[in-house]
């Protein structure tokens, strides 16, 4: 997941102690709160996913923001959560967010006054990626059948492994249903956001990895 956070408009939590159950190499907690829309904060692991922030005293909050995030494409549920203690035994839920898939997201709520607020996106252990590899024999029932079964079910991503032509088409979930994002091939690389150290080239994937017949 990526996210930028914004507490309130003047963005209370910037230049605040901030941290996160993990970090991708490179896009650190703290660039979620730096007001520069260029860095982000990436996850490196999968499963629930904490931003916390230590506002040094109680502070009155009424909104939060979320810039260049991608969180709606996760399986999961987010929550503004706030505490009094460090989550230690206070731990109250502010807010369930609901952003689109991704861009920018500003939820409003009444006011309240807490030291430490945290951003949750809690793992639902729903499938979000599903690769495929197309079969030879009867590439409809993957190509056609089995995509409009991942559609029915909302996976988020869909990777379409074809040992015929040795490439991979990824598609991304929309209110629409699947889109095609794009037919990666040669030494195009396949990665995948969600999955920050992951990528593959793509010639080397189908090297002595998958049949031909």
């Amino acid at each position: 997941m990526a996210k930028k956070v914004r507490f309130v408009y003047d963005d209370k939590a910037e230049s605040r102690t901030i941290t996160a159950t993990s970090e991708a190499s490179g896009f650190p907690a703290t660039a979620a709160v730096d007001l520069d829309r260029s860095t982000i904060w990436k996850a490196n692991a999968a499963g629930t996913q904490n931003l916390t922030v230590d506002l040094g005293s109680a502070q009155t909050i009424s909104g939060l923001g979320i810039a260049n995030h991608n969180v709606g494409a996760l399986t999961g549920t987010q929550q503004l959560r706030a505490s009094t203690d460090n989550f230690a035994a206070s731990n109250d839920l502010i807010k369930t967010l609901v952003p689109g898939a991704s861009g920018d997201y500003y939820a409003n709520f009444t006011g309240v006054s807490y030291r430490y607020w945290r951003l949750v996106t809690a793992a639902t252990g729903k499938l979000w990626l599903a690769v495929e590899i197309v079969s030879s024999d009867d590439h409809r029932m993957d190509t056609v059948v089995k995509k409009q079964i991942y559609e029915a079910i909302k996976v988020p991503r869909l990777w379409m492994m074809d040992p015929r032509y040795d490439n991979a088409e990824v598609y991304h979930s929309t209110e629409y249903g699947l889109m095609l994002k794009g037919i990666l091939a040669g030494r195009e690389v396949l990665a995948e956001p969600l999955i920050p150290e992951f990528q593959m080239v793509i010639t080397e994937l189908f090297v002595g990895v998958f049949p031909t017949s």
